[in-house]
């Protein structure tokens, strides 16, 4: 008894179909890889920022570049839907850097993004849901589409002992010094004294603590 064999035929769609997909399973497997190493990296440096008395939330987000670096010291929390994010601007200046002292609240659904300058916060911080701190921004240039503007670093400050109202935004280049408290909704550019009491847009001094 013989069995007759078919030939392959590369013009079969059939054929092809079938060859398509066997060359598409090594890139297949590459990706569920990558996906597997990315995930199992952000569980141990959880796992490691755990034992350091960090706690980060389920639904926090944390984002850096290869070349950025992002310093968060022990007795930390992170809220949900919080997003820290460190990468290069379009004309960086150095490698941006978020540091976070020690004892340091932040609430949830709160924007940190040192893309383009330095962030640092001090110890034994309070910042409340919802704060936004940036430190780079876009130029105004007229004459040139706002999305080809170029990239101005700002760095900011936060020093030790500072409480940060919810909703409160933080521009690029701004220093809020130790013991200083910012109300709710505020906008702060500059530097914000020692000890003082700053809110309103853009913020102002309103009253100092006793």
């Amino acid at each position: 008894m013989s069995i007759e064999q078919t030939p392959f035929n590369s013009r079969n769609p059939s054929n092809t179909k079938r060859l398509r997909n066997f060359l598409l399973v090594p890139q297949i497997l590459r990706l569920a890889w990558a996906d597997a190493r990315d995930y199992l990296t952000r569980l141990f440096i959880r796992a490691s920022w755990k034992r350091q008395g960090l706690l980060i939330f389920p639904a926090a987000r944390l984002y850096y570049e290869s070349r950025s670096q992002i310093k968060i010291h022990g007795r930390c929390s992170i809220g949900n839907f919080s997003v820290l994010l460190v990468g290069e601007s379009q004309n960086p200046v150095g490698f941006p850097l978020l540091e976070i002292g020690n004892h340091v609240h932040i609430g949830e659904q709160t924007n940190i993004r040192a893309c383009g300058g330095f962030i640092k916060i001090g110890s034994n911080v309070l910042i409340a849901n919802q704060v936004t701190m940036v430190s780079a921004n876009h130029g105004t240039k007229l004459g040139k589409l706002m999305i080809d503007q170029e990239i101005k670093r700002g760095d900011i400050l936060i020093e030790d002992d500072v409480w940060i109202g919810a909703g409160a935004v933080i521009l690029p280049g701004a220093i809020v010094r130790k013991g200083a408290v910012i109300a709710a909704g505020a906008v702060v550019r500059g530097e914000v004294p020692s000890n003082t009491i700053f809110g309103g847009i853009p913020a102002k001094k309103i009253s100092e603590r006793i």
